[in-house]
């Protein structure tokens, strides 16, 4: 089936209109157990259980569920929300070929951040080609203390996914964007621990080849951390498709950040051009701007080549001539010219860091950063990038062994007819999933009636006003015949 389609099964799908249909999703998702969620069920107050966005809502604010989960539960969806051990809590992160998600590793109870390829994605050769390097270089890469630390990584019911060490924080790109330029203390500490991980990868015979504002990480406890191998390039690799690992004519890089080098050649660079990108990276950290903003891409890949930026002294007049002196000579044009090794640019930048304080401010900027502000996103649209991962049972990829056993329907249904019938038994209506009358879980419940902030106005049963109104006529018809019947 085309992508089209596929977008078609996936936009098609209906949002949930009755509880059970939201009760249905959230089992068929497997992320709760389902007597977990009757026993839950039970301690709501009664006159909230008909609605679905209010059960939802009851499930959030316990810290069963989160937005991003319930509002995909809400739109009728409940596949790829639990993808093999892992919960898909929120997504994080979104590139051109790849998503990465704030998860739970349910066999340890660790949130790691998942990368993951869409199997529409996968289907191109370039891109799962890319995917794949990814996860090898990735793997490599691991083991310092400024790099995500590489969990796992391979193949589950279909989707290519690398999961890794969850740095709950903000790029460096959207701190300056948000809370300002830096100072050159700070510059300089993030420009160190970056360094560090550059030095540590390159002396692995790899070239990350990406370095810039939005894969720097600086994590809620001042923890700086390089991001996304998706381009890294390994010396002496075997010659492979130049759109993948780049030549002459096959460009990789950002062009806001691209050495000079790799403008012409990605393939032949090494680790001067990531300490040029880490030059660049100091220049946006201290003006809020790359070095070259604006243009075509072309046009910026000559600037890149040929022209110097705007001087820093003249934009940061308030900072030390040598330290911007040590940043304009790492974006030399000239790669023989630069600070040839990571480790020494490592140890020029830290005489510019005096001592653990000078982060402090920056800490402070992320505290608010937290793991429950991510798990508290609003729901968004589904993105052309989620349409397969996040499909309806009616998508279009073919389900593996392990996933039609795991989310059996014939046993799904099962459940769920059994609540329906249990409540229907006792005179409720269907509505009203896994109500027992025979079982009490005592007085508390999630919401009680003093709590009307999160009710719905009107809380009477539309359906049974027509019956009320009858029996109001037929009293007063029986009145009237009565006095008539009585009178003289």
């Amino acid at each position: 089936m085309s992508n089209e389609s596929q977008s078609e099964n996936v936009s098609a799908s209906p949002p949930v209109r009755r509880t059970e249909d939201f009760l249905r999703a959230l089992l068929r998702s497997q992320l709760l157990d389902r007597e977990f969620v009757r026993a839950f069920f039970l301690k709501m107050d009664p006159d909230l259980r008909t609605f679905p966005d209010q059960v939802a809502e009851a499930f959030i604010r316990a810290g069963h569920l989160t937005r991003f989960q319930s509002g995909k539960l809400l739109q009728g969806i409940s596949k790829g929300l639990k993808l093999g051990h892992f919960a898909i809590l929120s997504p994080v992160a979104r590139g051109g070929t790849a998503t990465v998600y704030l998860a739970m590793n349910l066999e340890v109870g660790q949130l790691v951040a998942v990368k993951v390829l869409p199997p529409n994605h996968a289907k191109e050769p370039r891109r799962l080609a890319r995917f794949l390097r990814e996860m090898r270089l990735s793997r490599l890469a691991g083991g310092h203390i400024n790099i995500p630390q590489v969990h796992e990584s391979g193949l589950i019911e279909n989707i290519h996914y690398i999961a890794m060490e969850f740095v709950s924080g903000r790029s460096l790109h959207k701190l300056v964007k948000d809370n300002g330029t830096l100072s050159s203390e700070q510059a300089a500490f993030i420009g160190l621990e970056v360094a560090l991980a550059l030095h540590h990868v390159h002396l692995q015979g790899m070239v990350h080849r990406d370095v810039k504002p939005a894969n720097i990480v600086i994590s809620s406890k001042g923890q700086v951390r390089l991001i996304d191998f998706g381009l890294a390039m390994q010396d002496n690799e075997p010659p492979g498709e130049e759109s993948v690992v780049g030549g002459l004519g096959f460009i990789v890089g950002t062009m806001d950040y691209i050495a000079p080098e790799q403008t012409i050649d990605p393939s032949k660079v090494d680790g001067r051009a990531d300490i040029y990108g880490l030059g660049c990276v100091l220049y946006y950290a201290l003006t809020g701007k790359p070095p070259f903003q604006g243009g075509t891409n072309v046009e910026r890949m000559r600037r890149h080549r040929y022209e110097e930026p705007e001087s820093l002294a003249k934009l940061r007049p308030d900072l030390p001539a040598g330290f911007l002196g040590l940043i304009k000579a790492i974006m030399d044009k000239d790669p023989s010219q630069r600070i040839f090794s990571a480790g020494l640019l490592a140890a020029d930048l830290k005489l510019w860091t005096p001592g653990s304080h000078v982060f402090e401010k920056v800490k402070g900027i992320l505290e608010a950063e937290d793991v429950n502000r991510l798990k508290m996103y609003q729901p968004e649209e589904i993105s052309d990038l989620e349409k397969q991962l996040l499909a309806d049972d009616t998508g279009s990829e073919p389900k593996s062994d392990t996933f039609a056993i795991m989310h059996d329907p014939t046993e799904v249904e099962s459940a769920i007819r059994d609540c329906i019938d249990s409540g229907s038994s006792s005179g409720e209506s269907p509505a009203r999933l896994f109500v027992d009358h025979g079982q009490s879980l005592g007085s508390s419940t999630v919401f009680t009636r003093r709590e009307s902030s999160i009710r719905p106005n009107a809380r009477q049963n539309p359906a049974a006003l027509p019956f009320v109104l009858m029996l109001v006529a037929t009293a007063l018809l029986v009145i009237v015949l009565w006095v008539v019947y009585k009178s003289p």
